[in-house]
Formats: structure tokens, sequence, C-alpha cells
């Protein structure tokens, strides 16, 4: 019987992997996957990854990783699944484990870095003041999702910040840019009415968090729609009740409005 290994790689690339996810990599387990559905981070490379645990790396699709593939390999040898962030914040890796438990299939997880984590910190924002993280999806044959909003809306009446997780885009192995994530809401709000995204609101766009060109800018919607934030991955945070240090941070963290001082 092996063990089934799920490994977070972090935020950047495999230069962010643990010193204990390492060891496993390199002297534990006899095959390694990694899934890129739900993220790819864009300094990531699979042959330098391949290179730096010195074995093969199998970029595995979203169908593989939910069937018993893995389960099936791990019931004979020790395999690892790399995944992008933390590897257990995806729904889809939770229920990988509650499969190997059912299964009598030994597992051990190995944590790492998360964008969850992360973004909070790097804005300058208070964890505890984050409300439901939400994602929001890529328009399908012209219609809007508007679930994001609803959870926006709750997190603002509460004075909660909202991280809002941007679609990925399969053709271009990258995110949905900032700047379309707002146009969406934008769009949203144009048919509701319902005031959650303003012309008055705050919002933080975040790319490429914990890398060396890392870009944080906060503003206003009219504003970040037109900044460049460049490739890589992007989230937006909806940004609610500002305590003081919080607002001095966004202003000399994040370039935010000077006015936003004197309202916190």
């Amino acid at each position: 019987m092996g063990t089934l290994y799920l490994i977070g790689l972090g935020l950047c690339d495999e230069r962010d992997l643990t010193i204990r996810a390492l060891e496993v990599l390199r002297e534990e387990v006899s095959e390694v996957y990694i899934e890129l559905y739900t993220a790819r981070p864009k300094g990531l490379n699979v042959q330098n990854l391949e290179r730096l645990i010195e074995k093969k790396v199998n970029v595995l699709s979203r169908e593989l990783v939910e069937s018993n593939y893995l389960l099936n390999r791990a019931k004979e040898k020790n395999i690892a699944l790399i995944v992008p962030g933390d590897p257990l914040v995806a729904t889809t890796h939770i229920s990988l484990i509650l499969d190997a438990k059912r299964m009598g299939i030994k597992y051990r997880i190995i944590h790492n870095a998360s964008v969850l984590t992360a973004i909070p910190g790097a804005c300058g924002l208070h964890a505890y003041k984050f409300g439901r993280t939400t994602t929001l999806p890529y328009p399908y044959k012209g219609y809007i999702f508007e679930s994001p909003y609803d959870v926006i809306k709750e997190n603002l009446r509460r004075g909660l910040h909202t991280l809002v997780l941007l679609d990925l885009n399969p053709e271009k192995g990258s995110s949905m840019t900032i700047n379309e994530g707002i146009e969406i809401l934008l769009k949203i709000e144009e048919r509701r009415r319902e005031g959650v995204i303003r012309n008055d609101s705050i919002l933080v766009g975040i790319a490429n968090v914990g890398s060396e060109d890392e870009i944080i800018k906060a503003g206003y919607p009219r504003d970040l729609i037109e900044y460049d934030f460049g490739e890589g991955m992007h989230s937006i945070v909806v940004v609610g009740n500002l305590h003081f240090t919080e607002a001095e941070a966004l202003v000399y963290l994040a370039d935010a409005p000077r006015e936003i001082l004197e309202d916190a």
C-alpha cells in the first residue's frame, strides 16, 4: 500500500516549495503529478520543477484529478500531487482525501502559502475583517453570473472586505485580468443598481502576489479599469469599512487616493 501526498507549491514557482516538500518529492515518491487548472502561477516552469526535484512531473487535467486515477496509483506506490498555493483550498482536493480515507489509502498533506492568506497582509488589510471569498467566472454564452455580486453585497453590509478570485482563461493559461473583472462587476451593478460597486468604491487589484513583479494598486473602479497590471494571476479586493491603520496602509502600500484617510 502506497501513500498519496498532496503538496502545496506556494504562490509563485518551484522555489516556493518547502524543504519538507522537497524531501518528499526527491526521496519518498516514485511518481509526481501537478494540476494547473485551479491556478497557474506566472513564474512556474514545469521543466525547472523537474530539474529541482530530479523527477518527471506529469500535468494532470481536472478530469483525471477528479477521477480515481491518482487513488488507484496510490494503492501500489507513493505518489505526489503538487497543487498551486495550499493543497486544501480547492474543494476538489478535499474530495480527493475523503475518497482516500474511504478506500483505506494513506495520505499526507504538506501545506504552503495561499493567496487567501497572502493578499490581506500584502494589501495592509486586517485578515479578520474579510468576509466570504468569492470567485468571479467568465460570462457563459452571454450570461453573467451574479452570485459574486451578492457575496460582495452581504460582506459590505457587515462592513467586511471581499476577496474576489478571478476565473482562469484556459486558452491563455492565465487568470481573468483585474480590468476584465471590474468590467463584469460594473455590468452587474448597471443591471442591479443596488449600490454595491459605486463610483467611490475602493477596490484593490493584486497581480502575482509574492513574486518579484507583484503589483498592488488601490483606487476607484474608473481608475483601476484602465490600469496595466500585466500578465499572470490576478485578484480583486472590494474594500469594506476601513480601520485607520488599513486606510494608511492602502495609501502607502497600494497608492490609494489620500482622501480615504479622512473617512477612516
